[in-house]
């Protein structure tokens, strides 16, 4: 999965929202959301209602606290959890950089002082 830098998800960042789940997945409560997007209980229980409805998260079996409901990511929510925020590399850029890499092995192998008088053990510290 991958998101953009600026996008918005329910409302907030996305970046922000998925190192939150990428932290809190197994956790997720009003009071812990309130706090990492700074926002009201208000705010806090529309953000939930958001993700529950995307799907992100759902209700955890495990009520840690009988005050407060506790929530955990689904499987939707680990992907976006784990989601990639950088920019796809093109594919002119990625033969450019095989290109040059390509020619330093060459280089490298075309070389005989690199393969001459060296002792196979002294690289592993025995001599």
């Amino acid at each position: 999965m991958r998101i953009k830098r600026g996008e918005k998800t329910a409302g907030v960042d996305s970046v922000k929202l998925r190192d939150f789940l990428r932290r809190f997945g197994d956790r997720v409560d009003q009071e812990s959301i309130a706090n990492r997007f700074s926002m009201s209980a208000r705010g806090a229980e529309k953000l939930i209602d958001d993700l529950l409805e995307l799907g992100l998260i759902w209700r955890s079996e495990t009520q840690y606290y009988k005050t407060m409901v506790n929530y955990e990511t689904t499987i939707k929510g680990n992907a976006f959890g784990m989601a990639n925020a950088a920019k796809p590399v093109s594919r002119k850029s990625a033969e450019g950089v095989l290109r040059e890499f390509l020619a330093r092995i060459k280089t490298v192998n075309g070389r005989r002082t690199w393969h001459t008088g060296l002792n196979p053990w002294s690289s592993l510290g025995a001599i």
